[in-house]
């Protein structure tokens, strides 16, 4: 598999909606066109927002016809579908996210926190400004190794574009034997997760580094915090372990 990126709901619509005329359309064209090797992933919150923004300013006819560009692109092999994943992590950590800046929104603090838990994430590309320059946004993402991809910007330098740049970089990352070290370690991080026995740390956050718990604190912040000053070169994965009520699937 190639890189992978995560797209936000923007360039989503950009990429099914064809009677759109903003800039989406173009700049959404353009990241696919130039990283034909890319497997992007759109969240199941993506598309149902896509979708939801689309019928409320587009006939049944063009809701439809988007529906199906989805179907083909997901059939080719383009696009990929991304849940919110096992347990809810995702969720937790968007939540984390919202309190450190309370102008972010649910929608926005799902789709990175989405982005930063895939293990095969490498970059996440919006056109969202407030998304793109957004402080919490930005350590999240370099916390979880994710590049930030502003798609808006697509300024040439001796012909290649700062997207492709940023695109063929996360590919490169990627395909380097250091990376596929990064992915591996990930990989056993999660393996770690779905067998520990998580009893003792209930209700808190905990970092799994070189398959083990490394830190385990009250709040997102502190125990990031720790895992920096314990695995300043890994890639950890962060989760908040749930509670006895809470059900995991």
């Amino acid at each position: 598999m190639g890189a992978v990126t995560h797209l936000d709901s923007c360039l989503l619509r950009g990429a099914l909606d064809p009677n759109d005329k903003s800039e989406h359309r173009s700049e959404s064209r353009h990241l696919m066109n130039s990283s034909p090797d890319t497997c992007f992933r759109i969240s199941i919150l993506a598309v149902g927002e896509t979708l939801g923004k689309m019928a409320e300013v587009r006939d049944s006819a063009t809701c439809a016809e988007a529906a199906a560009e989805l179907s083909r692109l997901l059939r080719a092999g383009k696009m990929e579908l991304h849940g919110i994943g096992r347990g809810g992590e995702a969720l937790r950590l968007a939540v984390e996210m919202m309190k450190s800046d309370h102008m972010l929104t649910p929608t926005d603090a799902v789709l990175m926190a989405c982005a930063s838990m895939d293990p095969e994430c490498t970059a996440f590309a919006t056109t969202d400004k407030m998304l793109a320059e957004n402080m919490v946004i930005a350590e999240t993402a370099s916390t979880h190794g994710v590049k930030i991809v502003d798609a808006r910007r697509p300024v040439r330098k001796k012909g290649v574009s700062q997207l492709g740049r940023a695109m063929k970089t996360s590919r490169r990352q990627t395909t380097g034997s250091t990376s596929i070290m990064k992915a591996v370690g990930r990989n056993r991080n999660h393996q770690f997760y779905a067998k520990a026995d998580l009893g003792p740390y209930m209700g808190e956050w905990i970092a799994i580094c070189d398959a083990k718990i490394v830190a385990h604190r009250p709040t997102f912040k502190e125990v990031l915090m720790e895992a920096k000053r314990i695995c300043p070169a890994e890639r950890p994965l962060f989760t908040k372990v749930p509670t006895g009520e809470t059900m995991i699937f």
